[in-house]
């Protein structure tokens, strides 16, 4: 202790915000093909919650897939996440390159109604959510946004004293209006959820849990 008054910042959660910015054309290839996989009912047979009727889910294998769209995306999603881990743990240059990564991923197309609930992925260390179409519409005047929920253990009671703190030390939760070319990485225990999608087009989204160690 001092005796200047010091704010400590304690029980850090980390959430990267970031971009992959694609060319239109290559936008609107992978949201084909991701369209295509559903229509030839590539979906998930077994979800792990109960997947809401205007929300498609594919299995958790996209990147297992051999198609160049889904190879170049997995790619610079995989990377960005790789940077994130590295300088948060301080790994060397060495240490990367012994880092093994494993993934589950798969994507969402939501329609009109359709939402996610609450949850959390405790089998993981890191999770992205990328968007490639927002969907969103020049009638729709309330935009769909990706939820992260304050992850401390205990409720804080809140009144004049702690409503209006911002981040970082806000209790409530942190939300996000995704675009296409939207990265968002957060630690996989953090509880989120969708909020209903009201835009008549397609909402197109691709999610990945990351798991590592070191050879």
């Amino acid at each position: 202790m001092t005796n200047k008054t010091e704010y400590l910042r304690a029980f850090y959660t980390p959430i990267i915000a970031n971009r992959i910015n694609l060319k239109q054309s290559e936008y609107d290839a992978i949201n084909n093909l991701l369209l295509k996989l559903e229509m030839e009912k590539w979906e998930n047979q077994q979800p792990s919650q109960i997947i809401e009727k205007d929300v498609y889910e594919s299995p958790h294998r996209l990147f297992q897939r051999e198609e160049y769209e889904i190879k170049n995306i997995a790619t610079k999603i995989t990377n960005q996440v790789l940077d994130v881990v590295c300088k948060l743990n301080n790994y060397t240059g060495i240490q990367k390159s012994n880092l093994l990564t494993y993934a589950a991923s798969w994507f969402h197309i939501t329609r009109k109604g359709g939402f996610v609930q609450p949850h959390n992925h405790p089998n993981a260390s890191w999770s992205a959510v990328y968007c490639t179409d927002s969907g969103e519409d020049e009638n729709t005047k309330t935009e769909t946004e990706l939820v992260l929920m304050n992850p401390a253990i205990i409720p804080m009671y809140i009144d004049a004293g702690n409503a209006n703190i911002n981040l970082p030390a806000a209790s409530d939760t942190i939300r996000f209006k995704l675009k296409a070319g939207d990265l968002l990485i957060f630690p996989s225990n953090l509880m989120h959820f969708v909020t209903p999608h009201l835009s008549s087009r397609e909402r197109i989204t691709i999610a990945v849990n990351f798991w590592f160690s070191l050879k």
